[in-house]
């Protein structure tokens, strides 16, 4: 494969302001890799953000939690998207899911763990997935693999004991 790039521009800029990304491809070891670059003011930064850390306390925020259907089963389920915060791999989403029905012990389990981390109030009736968005929690993380490239995955909250 011979060097060569790709030009295309981000969208929801305003006019005149959306940065160049490039797509560079180089030759590595005689295999071809593309390499996400972005060129701000002529210079070229590279688009590689780290990867949060694994085992260890990393602080979220909940983006979203939406109800959407799942692809596996059809079935209703929460779908709760959080950033990662504090650490170099700011911005990073992390995703959960929970498939109603909510009865499977395990499932209403990890959901209280969330409504907790995030210091959300859970009555009788549950509560609320709005009440999530804007929340701030610490989870842990796990490595895992999709399609050939590391990630990054749930592994549990965090749920401060009462003393």
């Amino acid at each position: 494969m011979k060097e060569g790039e790709v030009r295309y521009f981000a969208t929801g800029w305003p006019q005149g302001w959306a940065p160049e990304v490039r797509m560079v491809v180089a030759e590595r070891e005689g295999v071809g890799e593309m390499s996400p670059l972005i060129k701000i003011n002529g210079e070229e930064v590279p688009l590689e953000q780290p990867l949060a850390p694994v085992g260890v306390p990393v602080e979220f925020e909940v983006v979203t939690a939406e109800m959407k259907e799942s692809q596996k089963s059809g079935k209703p389920m929460l779908e709760v998207q959080m950033k990662v915060v504090g650490t170099e791999a700011e911005g990073d989403l992390i995703y959960d899911y929970f498939v109603e029905p909510v009865s499977n012990k395990r499932t209403k389990t990890q959901l209280l763990r969330l409504a907790t981390a995030t210091g959300v109030a859970v009555g009788a009736d549950g509560f609320d997935s709005e009440d999530l968005i804007g929340k701030k929690g610490s989870f842990v993380l796990k490595a895992d693999e999709y399609q050939g490239q590391e990630r990054r995955r749930l592994q549990d909250y965090i749920v401060e004991k009462e003393a």
